[in-house]
């Protein structure tokens, strides 16, 4: 996930700064997301949201209502995105700034095709909430509504409007996102209703031209990693019991998984060849510190799914020592290590 500062000029004339992030290649649209979150654990929310979309192929400006005097400054951002050839296909609001959004993308209804709001305002005697509400019910786009489950006026507005309206009550998920499971719950809706929406030419990720994985810290925890290959996005963590949220394999699981994957692959390949009734292989590894502590045992157990002889069946535990991760992990490999500049 590249990161970078997106500017432009404000209604007022000065340069506004939002957080722009998008894939390393192949962009299949862009969104604006005008958020409330100011303090640096808040920012984590951000960047959970934002990596959600990012692993789908879409890139997030993620702006802070706190730079926004008015709706005119969402429409600029908009421009200037559209004049940089990165056009908004929705705009997501969140708390303080859902109004704001609403009326920018009432005004953008050509460019801006869909609408995200995350808990709506509550004020003392809902008037600015019903405001919003009013005016949700005129916006011409789609929208998803994530709010929690009893939010008042909300459900009224799903189901009296004549446009598209979703409503997702968030049951059980703390508004301020303090548990980081909320995040990826919450990105993960408005990830994939958003996609609905892209450009039609927009096509999936295509595989990225230098072979490789990256991994880079999230902020969220004190190990995730979001973790890049070619067009796949994955997180990679560590358990609760060594500091960790569990959101993903550890380092040891990744290479565990690489050898039964191989594993696999190689004994499927095998079998084609061999023209063996092999209807289904799997494997299982599990990667343990020897009891001397000078290094570690792969533990490797395969099961074998079909017509198959005793012969037959050795000769596969054969085949499994020849797949090549198990050949680079049994020879050992040599490991060059550069500092990028």
């Amino acid at each position: 996930m590249l990161k970078q500062v997106f500017k432009f000029q404000g209604s007022s004339g000065e340069m506004l700064a939002a957080s722009l992030e998008r894939p390393h290649s192949d962009v299949r649209g862009y969104i604006i997301f005008v958020h409330c979150f100011d303090t640096e654990k808040q920012g984590q929310v951000i960047s959970g949201i934002a990596r959600s979309f990012v692993r789908a192929g879409v890139g997030v400006v993620c702006l802070s209502a706190a730079v926004i005097e008015k709706t005119e400054d969402i429409l600029r951002a908009v421009t200037a995105m559209t004049e940089m050839g990165m056009q908004p296909f929705m705009l997501a609001g969140h708390s303080l700034a859902v109004g704001t959004v609403i009326d920018a993308a009432a005004i953008s209804d050509e460019v801006i095709k869909a609408v995200s709001l995350l808990y709506l305002p509550v004020d003392t005697d809902h008037a600015l909430r019903q405001d919003i509400l009013t005016h949700l019910k005129e916006v011409p786009q789609p929208v998803l509504i994530l709010d929690e489950p009893d939010a008042d006026g909300v459900a009224s507005v799903t189901q009296d409007s004549t446009q598209a309206r979703s409503f997702i009550a968030l049951d059980n998920v703390d508004y301020r996102f303090s548990d980081h499971a909320d995040v990826d719950y919450v990105a993960g809706i408005m990830s994939v209703w958003g996609q609905r929406y892209l450009p039609e030419a927009a096509a999936l990720p295509a595989e990225a031209g230098v072979p490789g994985v990256s991994a880079a810290e999230t902020g969220m925890g004190a190990f995730q990693l979001e973790m890049q290959s070619g067009k796949h996005y994955f997180l990679a963590d560590e358990p609760l019991s060594f500091g960790g949220n569990d959101t993903g394999p550890a380092p040891y699981d990744f290479l565990a998984a690489g050898l039964a994957a191989c594993t696999v692959m190689t004994l499927r390949m095998y079998a084609t060849q061999k023209e063996h009734n092999l209807y289904r292989a799997s494997a299982f590894v599990a990667c343990k510190k020897k009891p001397d502590g000078s290094g570690h045992i792969f533990e490797r157990t395969i099961a074998l799914e079909g017509e198959l002889d005793d012969a037959q069946r050795a000769r596969f535990i054969d085949i499994a020592d020849l797949c090549p991760v198990h050949k680079t992990l049994a020879n050992g490999a040599e490991i060059v290590t550069r500092l990028k500049e």
